[in-house]
Order: structure tokens, then C-alpha cells, then sequence
């Protein structure tokens, strides 16, 4: 097992024994805040909303690097995001305008995406030498014909992938939807590359 690993197993544990310094209360009547001070505990009526403003400005939840093909999964605030790695390997990709899917070597590549309540998932793809080890790995412009020198995926009329999928800690999903899907995406995107 490596030492990564095994320290934010620890990490995860030792938070999970931790008891809470607050508290809500959700009643027919209202919500209260409940806040333990040592032996002293103090009970607050609060408005939902302000709780939840505060709560998405200010809480942070960070991973850090994972094992496996999830690399990093950190909540800020509403804001989520994951970064999954696919290691080098062979992929058919479908063309507009062909029935065939045409087989690439594929480098490493980096799968990043960015969900915020309500809001459309943002997508970002590159590719690099080998697995992150780090946060301050190289990347570089991932070599597939729907992805800008930016990072960003244009998905032409590929469906996205479904509430339930976004809702989890792993890209799978999206990963078919990049790489795996047989719809053709009719992209509309100028040769970005030098």
C-alpha cells in the first residue's frame, strides 16, 4: 500500500471520530443551530438560507491526490470538482460523417470536471506523460479532434451524461461520453493547434 494512501485513510478516520462542534436541527417549526462548547451547549433559531449562503462561501473539501484513476475530488462551497486519470491506451473514435470508429493510440489523459448547483457541468481534457504524482504536472493539449488548445470539449449533440452520474465521485460516465459514444458530434470548431 502506498504511503498516499495510507495517509489520508488516517486522514479520513481519525476525521470521522471527531465530534461536532455545531448542529442542525430541522423541526416542523424551524431550524436551530446548536452549538457544543465543551459541556455548555446553546441552541440558535436560524434562517435556512443565510446558513446555506455561509456554508457555501466558506467550507472547503479537499481530497487531495487520490489512488486509482480518481485523482482529486474537492468540494468549495456548492462548487464540485473531480479529476480522473485514463492511462495510455488504444480508442476508436468516431468522425463526423464515418460509420467506422477510426483506432488511436491515446496518451495519458486528464479528465477534469466542474458541477456547481443548477448549472451546466464544465469539462476540461489534456493529456501528460504519465500519472500525476503532484498538482504541478505538465499538461498538454490532448490530441482529439473536438478539444480546444484551451482545455474545453466542444460535445456537438453528444447527451450529457445524468443527474445521477454527476451526483458521483467517479468520470466514467463522462469518459464514454468523450471517448466511447457512437453519436457523431457535428462540432463546429476552428484547428486551434500550431
Amino acid at each position: 500500500m502506498n504511503t498516499l494512501a495510507t495517509s489520508n485513510g488516517h486522514a479520513l478516520k481519525t476525521a470521522l471520530t471527531e465530534q461536532p462542534s455545531l448542529t442542525l436541527s430541522f423541526y416542523s417549526f424551524g431550524v436551530m443551530l446548536r452549538k457544543a462548547d465543551g459541556e455548555t451547549v446553546t441552541e440558535y433559531p436560524v434562517d435556512p438560507a443565510q446558513v446555506a449562503a455561509t456554508l457555501a462561501a466558506k467550507v472547503t473539501f479537499d481530497t487531495g491526490l487520490l489512488g486509482g484513476n480518481t485523482l482529486l475530488v474537492r468540494q468549495d462551497g456548492v462548487q464540485r470538482t473531480i479529476v480522473e486519470y485514463r492511462p495510455p491506451q488504444i480508442a476508436g473514435l468516431f468522425l463526423e460523417g464515418s460509420e467506422a470508429a477510426l483506432r488511436v493510440p491515446l496518451p495519458g489523459l486528464i479528465l477534469i470536471r466542474t458541477t456547481a448547483e443548477g448549472k451546466t457541468p464544465q469539462y476540461a481534457v489534456y493529456a501528460v506523460k504519465r500519472r500525476p504524482e503532484a498538482h504541478d504536472t505538465p499538461l498538454f493539449h490532448a490530441p482529439l479532434p473536438n478539444v480546444f488548445s484551451s482545455g474545453a470539449i466542444c460535445w456537438g449533440t453528444v447527451p450529457r451524461v445524468d443527474a445521477a452520474a454527476l451526483r458521483d465521485s467517479s468520470l466514467a460516465a463522462d469518459w464514454t461520453m468523450l471517448l466511447g459514444s457512437g453519436v457523431r458530434r457535428p462540432c463546429r470548431w476552428r484547428q486551434e493547434q500550431a
